[in-house]
């Protein structure tokens, strides 16, 4: 069985009518974490699956997938007795004409979605913003800016840029969005799709090109 392309996610994904998220139960890969900047590197290779029938999306875990989840890192604890706190994730560096051909990532209420890059690699961002952290709830989290700078040091050194960096949050039903950025061809792209609390997705904005 073909693993998903980013070519082929963008054509199925508008067609999806809901999303699984099923890593079998697998540990993520879980990298370095830096608390004053508040982020941390984590990630999971996988593949996806669009059933004819019933048009469900499943993202699942396999070894040799051109597809990485980035999780968003709520309720992270670190040690020595200190608060809880959120933490924004991103993933390892991707080639950006490399196997990796697309990312995902969400829930979505209020945070940003990101992409930096230097020369051709790239990293995919999901950066916490406080109403996301939960404050009421004593989950603090570190300002934006920081966690960028966070980022920004786990790229090669070379001319570093933001490529994309939105902020991501509920539809008008109040669906949550994901972000998928794939690539087709030589393009990078993102679609953002809203889902319910049942997994049904309720919309998906147009494919936005990126340039990398």
């Amino acid at each position: 069985m073909a693993v998903m392309t980013g070519k082929a996610m963008k054509e199925l994904l508008p067609m999806a009518q809901s999303i699984d998220i099923s890593l079998n139960g697998q540990t993520m890969q879980r990298g370095w974490q830096n608390w004053t900047l508040g982020v941390m590197h984590v990630d999971h290779v996988c593949d996806a699956d669009v059933d004819p029938n019933t048009r469900k999306l499943t993202v699942s875990s396999l070894a040799n997938g051109q597809g990485l989840y980035l999780p968003y890192a709520e309720n992270q604890s670190p040690d020595h007795g200190m608060t809880f706190r959120t933490l924004g994730s991103y993933t390892r560096q991707v080639n950006a004409n490399g196997n990796c051909t697309w990312v995902c990532t969400g829930p979505f209420s209020g945070c940003r979605a990101a992409v930096f890059s230097s020369g051709t690699n790239l990293i995919f961002a999901h950066l916490v913003t406080e109403s996301a952290a939960r404050p009421e709830n004593e989950r603090t989290c570190t300002h934006v800016e920081l966690q960028r700078s966070g980022v920004w040091a786990a790229l090669p050194d070379g001319e570093k840029k933001l490529v994309d960096d939105c902020r991501i949050g509920s539809n008008e039903e109040g669906s949550k969005g994901w972000v998928f950025w794939l690539r087709s061809g030589a393009e990078w792209g993102r679609y953002t799709v809203y889902v319910n609390g049942s997994r049904r997705i309720t919309s998906v904005e147009p494919f936005v090109r990126i340039d990398v």
